[in-house]
Formats: structure tokens, sequence, C-alpha cells
């Protein structure tokens, strides 16, 4: 019971800290000389929730709450958009996990295939949200060769990450 307890305040010390970095986010961006977005902020704070934390229910929690988050204190991303990236996000991190923890693809590979098939899901979506007159504007918005970039980038970093951190599990 005790242990459940400190990893409890373990995890709302970790989201605690992800959401006030998050929240400060917008404010420092506008120190940056290109746009912050490009970089994936939210997933990189969902796959950092879950690796500090080990815990997939928390990461869920993470991928669905921290868009709504901005949302209610920025306004940006809008409501829809929001919605959007938290499916986005959940797929990503649940897919992950099954990948690198149950079938035990390597974190470079899990975390390549996890952000695809995510992505697919989230311009299925937006499709059908656009369609429908939830969302306006364009069906990619990021260019393709940006996000290329941005996916090897957070594969390789967050792929190191993973494979030194959660080194002892996998082998014990």
């Amino acid at each position: 019971m005790i242990t459940l307890i400190k990893t409890n305040y373990r995890h709302i010390y970790i989201d605690m800290c992800i959401f006030l970095s998050l929240f400060l986010l917008p404010s420092i961006g506008h120190m940056f000389p290109f746009p912050i977005y490009l970089i994936e902020p939210m997933r990189i704070a969902v796959f950092t929730g879950y690796l500090l934390s080990k815990n997939a229910y928390n990461a869920a929690l993470l991928a669905i709450t921290i868009p709504i988050f901005s949302f209610l204190t920025t306004g940006h991303p809008l409501f829809f958009k929001a919605t959007l990236i938290s499916i986005e996000l959940l797929t990503n991190i649940l897919f992950f996990i099954f990948l690198y923890q149950k079938l035990r693809i390597g974190a470079f590979l899990a975390l390549v295939a996890s952000v695809v098939v995510s992505k697919l899901i989230y311009y299925g979506i937006k499709f059908l949200f656009l369609s429908l007159g939830l969302l306006s504007g364009s069906l990619v918005s990021t260019g393709l060769y940006e996000q290329i970039i941005t996916l090897v980038i957070l594969s390789v970093v967050f792929g190191i990450l993973y494979s030194r951190f959660f080194k002892s599990e996998k082998n014990g």
C-alpha cells in the first residue's frame, strides 16, 4: 500500500512538471527563431512521462489530457484539434507500449511504427473532421519533410533513452 501511494505521488509530481512545462511552452516558444510545434512538444511530453513513470495508465492519461489542458489554459489548439491530437497521442503511446513491452520490438522501431500508425489515424480522422466542417484548413499543414525529420530525431533520442532506461526490466 505504501509503495502504491509513493508511486502515485511520483506520477502526480511528474505529470505536474510536464503540465507546467507545457503551460509555459507558448511563452518560451516565442524566444526561438523557428516554430516550436515542429518538434512536437506534446509527443515529447507523453513519451517523457512514460519514460519517467514506467506506467502505461499514466502515459495514456497524459496523452488524453495534455491537448485538452492546453486548450483549456491557452485556447490553443482549438477543441476539435485538441481532441484529434489526444486521439493521436493516445494511439501513439499505446501502440508503442504494445510493440516495445509486449512484442519486445526495439525502441527505435517501435517508436517509428507507432508514430506512423498514429499519424495515419490522425490524418484519417482529420479528413473526417474537415469533411464534417468541424475543422478548417488543409489536411496536411506541416510538410512531410519536416515530419520525417522530427520522426527520425525523436525516434533516435527516445530509442536510446528507452533502451537504456528499460534495459534492466527487459533483461530481468
